[in-house]
């Protein structure tokens, strides 16, 4: 091993210097100072930059530079966006809402619910085609809002961006129509069905915003 590290360092060793500190970039005194006695604590030593500056003050080593992150600004965010993956997610998300208030599911206890307000679905008659059109343009809209949020909390897996859809969902628009029942007189029921609706669905389209960002 001895023979090996001799013929290694007659090679040039740290290139054309053949030290340790001058092959990284430190200035004579340290060269100097490895090679002296004993005595000299850099002698024989691995030692981080800091410290030789601070023992041989003559041995600048320029401090270390982090690139800090740049936040993106809103329109930054919503130009990054892809239209074509907004637009599929909530397309998604309205099937889900017909599935979610169809017979297979809530439709049953929804109805029951509706029958005593303003807003049953028999006051629907004659404009269902338009209600369904807004109904997706607002489905849309928020869509576009959670590509946003995902987009620019960089949520890049299925789980977190189902997480953070459920937290959306549930923290956001759930604390609204909880506010807005206070004074709609909504009974607890139909507020449990629309409400789980919501969060369902913002988990499931985060979840599919994750995936694709």
């Amino acid at each position: 091993m001895v023979g090996k590290a001799q013929s290694w360092r007659r090679r040039g060793g740290f290139g054309k210097s053949g030290s340790f500190a001058a092959h990284f970039g430190f200035p004579d005194s340290v060269q100097e100072g490895a090679a002296a006695g004993p005595s000299n604590p850099l002698r024989n030593s691995f030692i981080s930059a800091g410290r030789a500056a601070s023992l041989h003050p003559a041995a600048h080593v320029a401090p270390r530079r982090f690139n800090r992150q740049t936040v993106p600004t809103m329109p930054q965010v919503i130009q990054s966006l892809n239209c074509f993956h907004v637009f599929f997610v909530a397309a998604v998300g309205f099937i889900f809402g017909w599935l979610w208030y169809s017979p297979l599911m809530f439709n049953k206890a929804w109805v029951a619910e509706m029958q005593s307000s303003s807003q049953a679905p028999a006051n629907l008659k004659g404009r269902m085609g338009q209600a369904t059109a807004v109904a997706f343009l607002f489905t849309l809209l928020s869509t576009f809002g959670l590509a946003v949020l995902i987009n620019w909390h960089h949520t890049a897996s299925a789980l977190k961006g189902a997480e953070f859809g459920a937290f959306v969902g549930a923290v956001v628009v759930g604390s609204r129509m909880l506010n807005s029942s206070v004074w709609e007189n909504r009974s607890p029921r139909l507020l449990r069905i629309n409400l789980g609706h919501e969060i369902v669905l913002f988990a499931l389209q985060g979840a599919l915003l994750g995936c694709w960002r």
